[in-house]
């Protein structure tokens, strides 16, 4: 019964925030925002040992991480998409490379998208 409303709970809080994304749908996200998910993304492809993070491509969002955040906050963001992959293994029951499959779809798919409106929304992407 306590896992079903876990469960539950954690369905409304997933709702209430795509209703929120859906109604601020052209605001530009904030840089932390970015690094977040871009960890997420390199979590996801680090746990689902993708043939991206094999060969090394990955590695490519941590300078990405860093202009967004700063060099010295990309391990702290990293630990932190960390740590909320291995709760959803956990909620989940599953395997690292079946939640990790299913993250690259979630979190991979709009970071270009995010970084335009980041950089449309940039003051000085404005003076160039």
């Amino acid at each position: 019964m306590k896992k079903l409303n876990i469960i539950i709970i954690a369905l409304s809080v997933h709702s209430l925030s795509f209703q929120a994304i859906a109604e601020d749908k052209e605001a530009a996200p904030s840089k932390e925002d970015v690094a977040e998910q871009v960890a997420r993304c390199y979590v996801a492809h680090q746990k689902a040992e993708s043939d991206f993070f094999k060969a090394g491509e990955a590695e490519s969002y941590k300078p990405l991480m860093a202009e967004l955040i700063g060099k010295d906050e990309v391990r702290v963001t990293l630990n932190r998409a960390d740590s909320r992959f291995m709760k959803l293994v956990f909620d989940s029951e599953s395997s690292n490379q079946n939640v990790g499959k299913m993250e690259i779809e979630s979190q991979c798919g709009d970071i270009d998208q995010q970084l335009e409106k980041l950089q449309a929304k940039t003051p000085e992407s404005e003076s160039k």
